[in-house]
Parts: C-alpha cells; sequence; structure tokens
C-alpha cells in the first residue's frame, strides 16, 4: 500500500484495510509529499510536511510516530515501513529531500534504536531517467543517490579501544565511578560495569553510580566498552575501593554525573545530570560556567541564558546537602549557535563541543556530541556525531 500519510491517521480511509492486513502485507510506503502545510506534532512544536528546513525532523518524526503508534497515526512497524519521497523536484509539488543524507541520517538513528526501516520508495521511477525542463538528463540521481542504502555493509569487527583512567567516590552506601571514554571506528554504543567481576549494569556515558552497597566494605570494579556491532573491549584496568563507614550523619554529597546537553541556541543552553542518590539528601545543586556560579536550582535541570552567540561554555554542577558542598561534576563544553553557519575546518585530533561548527568537503556541521576528533570520525559519515547545516 502507498496512501498519502494524513489517510494513516487513527479512524481515517485506510484504518481498517492497514488493521485487517497487518499479517499479510510486506511493506506500506506513506507518500511524505504533496501535502503542503499538513505535518506532525512533537511536543508542542509544529512542523510542516513542505518545511524543508526541517526535513530530518519531519521524516525521522513520522517514521517514529508509524512504528510507536502514536501522534494520531496508526502503528506500521519500522521494518514494513518505506519512506515515500519524489524522485527529484519536477516530479512533485513539495517533498523533494534535497540532500540525501537527511534520510540517510533518519535511517541510521531509526537503527541506533533498534527499530530499522524496511526501505524507500519513489512513484516517479520514470522520473529518475527523464529530463528536467531545460533538457538536462537526471541520469539516475534518486537511484545512485540512494543505493547505499542497502549495500551489504562489511562487518565490524574492530574492537573499541579499552577504558582508561577508572576513578570512583564514596559515601557509606554508594560508589560513583568515572572514566575516560574509549574511542572506536564507529562509536561506542554503551558500557558494561562488573562489581567484584558480575556484571551489573550499562551505561551510555562515561559514569555510573552502584548502590545500595554495605559501609566499610572492598569492592572491585572494572568496565568494558560495547560497540554497535557488539565487539568489547579489553576490561579497564581494576578499581579497588572501600565504602565508607556509616556515621548515622549525613555526609557531603558525591559529585553530579551525566551532564547532557538538552537544547542549544544562539544565546542559551539548557541542560540536565543525573540526580544524587536520595541517601545523600541533596537540597539544592549550584551550576557553575566557566568556575563562576551563575545559578542554584533544586532540580536536575537548568537553562543559562544572555551567552554571546558562537561562544564556547564549559559547565559544572555542584550538590549541596546539610553537611556540606560536593566535588565539581566533570565538565560539559558546549558553544552557542552562530549568527550564520560558519566555522574552522574539521581538524584530526581536535577536541569539539556540542553546537561548535565545521567546514568539511564543502558542507558545513554542527557538533551533537562532544568529543575528540580521529580520522575515521569524519563529519560525513558520523551522522551521531555530527548534523549537516549547509
Amino acid at each position: 500500500m502507498a496512501p498519502e500519510f494524513p489517510y494513516l491517521r487513527n479512524n481515517q480511509a485506510y484504518t481498517s484495510y492497514v488493521h485487517a492486513l497487518e499479517n499479510e502485507y510486506d511493506f506500506i510506503a506513506p507518500q511524505l509529499y504533496n501535502q503542503a502545510g499538513d505535518g506532525i506534532s512533537i511536543g508542542t512544536e509544529w512542523i510542516a510536511q513542505n518545511n524543508d528546513s526541517r526535513k530530518y525532523d519531519f521524516l525521522y518524526g513520522i517514521s517514529k510516530s508509524f512504528n510507536e503508534g502514536s501522534g494520531g497515526f496508526i502503528q506500521i512497524p519500522a521494518n514494513k515501513l518505506a519512506i515515500g519521497i519524489p524522485a527529484n523536484e519536477d516530479a512533485a509539488a513539495n517533498g523533494f529531500v534535497k540532500d540525501p543524507t537527511t534520510v540517510y541520517q533518519v535511517f541510521e538513528q531509526m537503527e541506533k534504536e533498534n527499530t530499522p526501516l524496511k526501505g524507500v520508495m519513489t512513484w516517479s521511477a520514470n522520473w529518475d531517467e527523464g529530463m528536467n525542463s531545460a533538457g538536462v538528463a537526471y541520469n539516475e540521481s534518486f537511484a545512485k543517490s540512494y543505493r547505499n542504502l542497502f549495500k551489504e555493509k562489511t562487518p565490524d569487527t574492530e574492537k573499541p579501544s579499552k577504558p582508561t583512567n577508572l576513578k570512583g567516590t564514596t559515601t557509606h552506601s554508594t560508589v560513583s565511578l568515572h572514566w575516560t571514554p574509549s574511542t572506536d571506528n564507529v562509536r561506542v554504543s554503551h558500557y558494561n560495569i562488573y562489581q567484584d567481576n558480575q556484571f551489573i549494569g550499562t551505561s551510555t556515558n562515561a559514569s555510573y553510580t552502584v548502590a545500595n552497597l554495605t559501609p566499610e566494605t572492598q569492592y572491585s570494579f572494572s568496565i568494558e566498552a560495547v560497540d554497535p556491532a557488539g565487539n568489547r573491549s579489553l576490561r579497564s584496568d581494576v578499581l579497588m575501593i572501600t565504602t565508607n563507614k556509616e556515621t548515622g550523619q549525613t555526609q557531603k554529597p558525591s559529585a553530579p554525573r551525566e551532564l547532557t546537553v538538552e537544547n542549544l541556541t544562539q544565546n542559551s543552553v539548557t541542560f540536565r545530570w543525573a540526580a544524587n542518590d536520595a541517601s545523600e539528601k541533596v537540597t539544592q545543586y549550584e551550576i557553575y560556567r566557566s568556575g563562576i556560579r551563575v545559578g542554584v536550582t533544586g532540580g536536575t535541570t537548568f537553562s543559562d541564558a544572555g551567552l554571546m552567540a558562537a561562544t564556547r561554555y564549559e559547565y559544572q554542577v555542584k550538590a549541596v546537602n546539610a553537611v556540606g558542598t560536593s566535588d565539581a561534576s566533570p565538565s560539559i563544553a558546549v558553544t552557542t549557535l552562530g549568527e550564520s553557519p560558519q566555522g574552522d575546518t574539521w581538524t584530526s585530533g581536535k577536541a569539539y563541543g556540542v553546537g561548535e561548527i565545521v567546514t568539511y568537503k564543502g558542507g558545513t556541521y554542527r557538533c551533537l556530541q562532544a568529543h575528540t576528533a580521529i580520522p575515521s570520525w569524519t563529519p560525513d559519515i558520523t551522522a551521531a556525531l555530527w548534523q549537516k547545516i549547509s
């Protein structure tokens, strides 16, 4: 089936057909074009199908909505969902994807979430063989643009690097671990945490807190990095650490962890962090920008406004309770968006913060995750790290 996407909302024309055939159909390819201002809601935001500046958000958002059966749409599992787009600008009034990397990024993100899409489809295949109004041949540009989506991938057998510099801070019942992140030829998907040589959990960040431990007891911890293909690194060196004595009194809290950027603009940044263990009785968190306290909050999110455009800032957070103030969290570096996208040439070995702009092979990219660049993480092939903006 290949209906226009508005007809795939709940209680619309195709609802009964899809439900009746859900165990029979191979795939459904919604037409994601020629619907003008119709679109999807993401939070409180409306993203129209014909808003080319939000093409990634629309294609990813509607793919996720179909897979989950959310946003008012009927459910179409991702492995039975094909993105339906025009072959070129002349084949439809709107909806053509001018930058094919946008579609690749949608496929990569869905695959990263373990919900890979079935494929991509066009109803204007003959246009791919024809010519535009000026007589210029399309020369199979659509087929050539998307053929790598279906090329058999070379198996990834390279292991991530060994996690290093494993350290920890303790209370009478917790150990907060942190370490230097591993690198990988593709990316590190998560870390496995081992306590006394037994697996106890995973973390997507280079930190992890172990709770409900016994006071004055020695524990051993080690970390293992894992990539999307399941390759595991060598385990880190073992950390031996002893929990504190239980005094019956609250001690000063451990350092906050897992600082993550939630939103970034030209003059503001919003970020969050993991809450400290309840046993630490934290009353508030102090936020520091470049070593200077800029705010206090009782929650685990903070927005800093009035910043300069295209400027790098570093933030840390401290936890406070009745006894005292924790050590500062690991810092997070962000660069506010510029007035107009521009930046220096991407350079291997350089540390990049969230929001930094670089140029590479004629394209302009914005950093999505703080990292140190390596030769195999170029902006044009690492959509998890870089977003192409022009």
